[in-house]
């Protein structure tokens, strides 16, 4: 019997050690889950209350925040591009070209909103000419970029 109990003694420890690993996992799952329910609770329903008490302003809100997000990101990557330039790592030929790309790209996405806006409010005769500028701006980008405009000459 003496000898069975030392194996006993492992068995219980092993079993023991992996109830405690199961119940560190499902613990760790717990305080998760808790986590984003104070998250959600923090964040997301002033906002929800915000959204269904006072439109206008969570439109502004959020509006002004998604701005602020897409203009500290167009910042902090231009500063990159421009310290790059300045140390002589990128050429200003690159930079003047990227910085043509995403001004090309600001006016086109401009240009799509502005025709959805007008197109949603039934203004169909401005957002046709909107249409227009949009297809235009888009063939001059395209065709720049593929050297078939006559300045590339």
């Amino acid at each position: 019997m003496s000898r069975a109990l030392p194996g006993l003694q492992r068995f219980g420890s092993r079993l023991l050690r992996a109830y405690g690993a199961v119940l560190r996992a499902a613990g760790g799952v717990a305080a998760v889950a808790v986590a984003t329910a104070a998250i959600a609770v923090i964040g997301v329903y002033p906002l929800w209350l915000l959204a269904t008490r006072a439109r206008q302003v969570y439109t502004v809100a959020v509006g002004t925040a998604l701005l602020a997000l897409l203009l500290l990101l167009l910042y902090k990557k231009a500063r990159r591009i421009h310290e790059a330039v300045r140390h002589g790592e990128v050429s200003r030929g690159l930079f003047v070209r990227r910085a043509r790309t995403a001004a090309a790209a600001i006016i086109v996405l401009a240009l799509g909103y502005a025709a959805a806006v007008l197109v949603v409010h039934g203004n169909l005769v401005a957002a046709g000419s909107v249409a227009v500028m949009l297809l235009l701006a888009v063939g001059l980008l395209v065709g720049r970029r593929n050297g078939t405009d006559a300045d590339s000459n």
